[in-house]
């Protein structure tokens, strides 16, 4: 007999592959540095170090939400541009 636990386990997991599916270089979601870190399999402290590069993709501001007039702290990384990088890096290192 499966239980609710088992279903919704994998429930999580298959909603975890469906997501990974729509992410492709033409993505124009917008993800934070936690996801982006968990895009990668890396610490966010990691990610931040990566982040840095001068060929990562550059961050979006999005407007607080109090102030328009004023960006949020947090910033935002197109999925897109991610899935680039992570593509061109992957060739960079084929080269090496």
């Amino acid at each position: 007999m499966v239980t609710n636990e088992q279903v919704m386990e994998k429930l999580v997991e298959i909603e975890g592959l469906l997501a990974r599916q729509a992410i492709h270089e033409n993505s124009k979601e917008l993800w934070d540095i936690n996801q982006v870190a968990e895009y990668f399999g890396y610490t966010v402290r990691h990610m931040r170090e990566v982040a840095a590069d001068p060929f990562f993709p550059r961050p979006v501001q999005v407007p607080s939400q109090r102030n328009l007039n004023q960006p949020t702290n947090q910033v935002r990384y197109f999925v897109g541009e991610v899935v680039q990088y992570a593509k061109h890096r992957q060739q960079r290192r084929k080269m090496f």
